[in-house]
């Protein structure tokens, strides 16, 4: 199969993929529209740093016309302002993995609202506020082309559409699990925004403790390259990550395929799934007592590092993950999904003083028409919040349901789909109000 994969730099992350996809047999394009100076990465295609020209676009033609499936991770961009290539793709017979990688689709408020228990945490961070139209946008886009979606709870507050864990493929060969055992650990904290990872308390924490006679190495990594970091990690007997926010990112899991006990705000009860991930959880109210355990208890420490690694094979190996996508989207539309969103239009509701254009509205409802909702969701209360349109009451019993308790469980009924018409200059507009 011919993959085309871009077009955001995010990691690292499209080589790797790059490189699952061809150790599984297919070819691949590696494109790029936004480099990340972290990862000096050569790509197939570079559109980077200029304006879109007539000859970039017969590019764009001819990736369309020679590729089967187009990736794109972070949903806020493809090879057309604004998805305008979307269609073309679909009209040309092809197929789109949509990949969530985070503030692409998250929206503060929302995000605020589904993290109940963490939104004292939360309203300490300097957030930017965007209007909701802005990653509620790239998500309708995706949400309405794609042919399956990767993403994780936390990122889909504001989706309608089921859709399949995103695993972070990870290249495990570049790591090397040691687990030094130290009965004196060695500490690792390397926060690429101190403010974002909780670095002020943190700090506060091991300093307490310090106080208190516990012992500890502590090396306080910022601004290194992420080379030199893997080294550190290789080194060290635990990683502190972050405690803000109930998910884990790409640092603890290298934390992890290194050999550390890694320290974060993971929640199970926030990311089901996978379950049982071995990272240590903390948070501000609990973390001096958190780390005192785990910084004195030398077994432990190493159970967790011990962990680590057959979770990170499981889970992460950057081949396995990708033969997983592939194999669900041969296995198309009836394919079990891992999550069935319920908090948008279960429980959602807009800040005061703004609405979701008319256009999102629409395709709002036209994929609850399509894919359905949760059981127990009010249609006509869902309506009154502005979420979506009212014509939709017409045919109440038309809308398919699933259960809240049915994670993947349930396969919808198919026998009557609805024309999924919403073109990408209605919703260009409404993405410029």
């Amino acid at each position: 199969m011919r993959i085309m994969i871009g077009v955001t730099e995010i990691g690292g992350n499209i080589p790797v993929v790059a490189g699952a996809l061809r150790q599984l047999g297919h070819q691949v394009t590696t494109v790029v529209r936004q480099k990340n100076s972290w990862w000096p990465i050569e790509y197939d295609v570079d559109f980077s740093g200029r304006d879109m020209t007539i000859e970039d676009v017969l590019d764009i033609g001819y990736l369309v016309g020679t590729h089967d499936v187009f990736i794109f991770q972070w949903a806020r961009t493809s090879l057309l302002p604004n998805h305008a290539d979307y269609p073309f793709i679909k009209k040309a017979g092809k197929k789109i993995i949509s990949c969530f990688v985070g503030s692409d689709v998250r929206d503060t408020g929302a995000y605020k609202q589904w993290y109940v228990d963490g939104r004292r945490f939360l309203e300490k961070l300097p957030f930017p506020e965007d209007p909701v139209v802005n990653p509620l946008f790239s998500m309708r886009m995706a949400e309405l082309h794609s042919e399956i979606i990767l993403s994780q709870p936390n990122q889909s507050v504001l989706g309608v559409r089921p859709y399949h864990h995103f695993f972070l493929p990870m290249e495990l060969s570049l790591y090397r699990q040691h687990i030094p055992a130290r009965e004196v650990p060695v500490v690792v904290h390397a926060p690429s925004k101190s403010w974002l990872k909780g670095t002020d308390v943190i700090m506060a924490a091991l300093e307490t403790l310090k106080q208190q006679g516990v012992r500890y190495e502590l090396r306080f990594l910022e601004g290194l390259p992420n080379d030199v970091v893997i080294k550190e990690l290789i080194n060290a007997d635990v990683l502190i990550d972050e405690l803000y926010f109930p998910l884990h990112g790409k640092l603890s899991l290298e934390g992890l395929a290194c050999g550390c006990a890694v320290v974060n705000g993971d929640r199970e009860d926030y990311e089901p799934f996978p379950a049982e991930r071995p990272f240590w959880y903390v948070n501000p109210d609990n973390i001096v007592e958190r780390l005192r355990q785990l910084l004195t208890d030398r077994d432990l420490r190493i159970r967790l590092a011990l962990e680590g690694g057959p979770y990170m094979k499981m889970h992460h190996d950057h081949v396995r993950v990708m033969q997983r996508v592939m194999d669900k989207l041969e296995q198309g539309e009836n394919c079990r999904c891992d999550h069935y969103p319920t908090f948008f239009t279960g429980g959602y509701r807009l800040p005061d003083g703004e609405a979701i254009p008319a256009e999102l509205v629409g395709a709002t409802t036209q994929l609850v028409r399509r894919w359905g909702l949760p059981e127990g969701v009010n249609l006509a209360e869902t309506v009154a919040r502005g979420l979506l349109s009212p014509d939709i009451l017409k045919n109440e019993q038309a809308v398919p349901r699933w259960s809240r308790t049915q994670s993947g469980g349930h396969i919808f009924d198919k026998t009557s789909p609805v024309e999924l018409d919403l073109q990408p200059e209605h919703l260009r507009e409404a993405r410029q109000i």
